[in-house]
């Protein structure tokens, strides 16, 4: 911060136009003479028509006037004049008479102040409907003052700057400058308003794609639930198939050992489960045949005669 406050106050002299030599206020200067023919013996250093400093062969150091005592010196090599701590009082016209000649040109000089600052201002930028802005550069300060505009791709030497909004936004900066300084400010154009067809475009394909997002989420939980679902059924379905199963089985096999006991009861035989006993079906023939028999003997008395 110290380094650039130093730089704005040393030497910053800028020529605009032929003879005309501007410093900043504060700042210092150093004019050079014209026309020197060597060897020097004597150097006049004039402000207007009155003696700034003069220096003659033979002195030790040069000799200074009025405001410039203690203000100024003389470089004996160059035979320049440099003035410090410029104020308006040192504005006008410097010539250097040098071996006693009259000067053949002078050179005028102007203190100025720095630029103090610079401004955009833009009355239709921040408008939803509008498609242009028009930025207007505005700058204080002593003049002359000049203005200029630049842009990512682009530039232009004029106050005012008219330029059409664009979909990513643009940053304009605006520069103020005089002779000895200058100072920018920069201006952010907002983004062109979106169509309603164009918003409605935007708005709708992420509607869109969300909606179908969630219908194939939604089919692809249903699908799951119902192979989930079939399997249960199919599961109870097998559960209950190899119960009635097993239930037939036991019903066969609790028939088929009843009927085998009853067979063996009425043979006089023993149940041998399942198998049928040839030797208990021939005993029971027999006796039966044996029976009837007696039934059809007329000579026999059945159990309820008395």
């Amino acid at each position: 911060m110290m380094l650039f406050i130093t730089f704005m106050l040393v030497v910053k002299a800028v020529s605009s136009g032929e003879n005309i030599k501007y410093g900043q206020r504060g700042g210092s200067i150093e004019l050079q003479a014209k026309d020197v023919s060597m060897p020097v013996t004597s150097i006049v250093w004039k402000h207007g028509t009155n003696k700034a400093a003069e220096w003659f062969d033979g002195e030790e150091v040069p000799t200074y006037f009025r405001t410039f005592h203690g203000n100024s010196r003389i470089n004996t090599s160059t035979w320049s004049l440099t003035i410090l701590d410029l104020q308006p009082e040192f504005d006008g016209e410097y010539s250097a008479e040098v071996n006693n000649q009259n000067a053949k040109s002078s050179e005028t000089l102007k203190v100025i102040g720095p630029v103090e600052e610079a401004n955009v201002v833009s009355e239709d930028c921040n408008l939803a409907e509008s498609e242009n802005c028009t930025l207007s550069c505005n700058g204080k300060g002593d003049g002359p003052l000049e203005y200029s505009w630049t842009w990512s791709d682009g530039k232009s030497a004029n106050p005012m700057l008219t330029v059409q909004k664009r979909e990513d936004g643009m940053e304009y900066t605006c520069r103020v400058s005089n002779p000895v300084s200058s100072k920018e400010d920069t201006f952010s154009v907002p983004k062109r308003a979106e169509s309603p067809s164009n918003l409605g475009v935007k708005v709708g394909v992420p509607v869109v794609l969300v909606v179908i997002v969630a219908v194939a989420a939604g089919l692809a939980w249903w699908k799951k639930k119902k192979g989930q679902g079939q399997g249960e059924v199919t599961t109870v379905y097998s559960q209950v198939a190899g119960r009635a199963d097993g239930d037939d089985v036991h019903a066969n096999n609790t028939g088929n050992g009843a009927s085998n006991n009853i067979q063996g009861e009425t043979g006089g035989g023993e149940n041998t489960g399942n198998k049928p006993n040839p030797t208990a079906d021939a005993s029971a023939g027999n006796s039966t045949g044996d029976i009837t028999k007696a039934e059809t003997s007329g000579g026999g008395k059945g159990p309820s005669d008395p």
